[in-house]
């Protein structure tokens, strides 16, 4: 069934680059149209089993937050092609929820391409070019398999009900390719860009904008307790002292806590106390030097 909705649409041509597309890149020529896709910047290839597996160590304040963002996505509607924009400052959260968002909402679509970075100066390829790529399941689809490939993926693309997240867009550069790329797409898509920058996206008129913001001290106790101690609370009352200890220290951040928790994990109370009295001496030596530095 998926793969007939990707050939929806398409002329004798067009069927025939796809199909030639799937049997290059398809394992013992087993078709898989539904396959996840990702596009790392960290390594050539992500499988969808790792990325799942991330993802649901964060689950914590996940669901008021994509209930938040699957009003703003209005699922339901087939009018247009939506552009909604996550915004927040570094650590917060943002490209957590955008998988959770992504893994929970991509089978509702024809075709779901996940960007992890949006500038990815490793790639000889533009944002509209890898875009491309990935929604054919091949990189050489496009650019090599026929002369006209391009143009044939964007007549197809017309028919499809795409998701699109495009994650680390930082200048309107990006973001107009962005917008050029969600003019390709059918009725009922939907991009999500992801950015720290609430102004690049109003500037460039995405009204539909979603805050992350930092979260709660429950949630942020749970967070780093999953890290730290691989369970929701400590059971030792030293412990859930030195917790509190080392989230008052980080903030509320969850990269912060997750990179603080995994420090500590496996190890006792008394290297806690260690570890947590060098960071908080680091930390006023840092704010003594900024306070000189005035």
């Amino acid at each position: 069934m998926a793969l007939g909705l990707k050939l929806s649409g398409l002329d004798r041509e067009g069927w025939k680059v796809i199909l030639n597309g799937y049997e290059i890149t398809s394992d013992k020529g087993i078709i898989e149209p539904n396959r996840i896709i990702f596009d790392s910047s960290v390594t050539d290839s992500v499988s969808s089993q790792s990325i799942t597996t991330d993802y649901l160590k964060d689950l914590v304040g996940m669901d008021s937050r994509m209930q938040a963002v699957s009003e703003l996505l209005e699922l339901g509607s087939d009018k247009e092609v939506r552009v909604v924009g996550i915004w927040g400052t570094g650590g917060i959260g943002k490209t957590t929820l955008a998988r959770y968002a992504y893994e929970g909402i991509s089978q509702q679509f024809h075709t779901h391409v996940f960007l992890e970075n949006a500038e990815d100066h490793s790639s000889s390829l533009c944002l509209e070019e890898r875009f491309l790529s990935k929604a054919l399941e091949s990189e050489a689809f496009a650019t090599r398999n026929s002369k006209d490939g391009a143009n044939i993926v964007k007549s197809w693309l017309r028919h499809q009900k795409v998701l699109l997240i495009v994650d680390g867009v930082d200048n309107s550069i990006v973001l107009e390719e962005v917008r050029q790329i969600s003019t390709w797409l059918g009725r009922g898509s939907r991009v999500i860009v992801i950015t720290q920058d609430k102004s690049l996206l109003v500037a460039n008129g995405v009204t539909h904008l979603y805050e992350v913001k930092r979260l709660r001290f429950d949630e942020a106790f749970q967070l780093f307790c999953q890290f730290a101690l691989k369970k929701k609370s400590p059971s030792d009352h030293r412990f859930k002292q030195l917790s509190v200890r080392a989230i008052k220290l980080v903030g509320f951040l969850p990269l912060a806590l997750k990179v603080t928790g995994s420090m500590l994990f496996d190890k006792d109370a008394d290297d806690w106390e260690t570890i947590l009295q060098s960071l908080e001496e680091k930390q006023d030596k840092g704010r003594k030097l900024e306070v000189s530095a005035k």
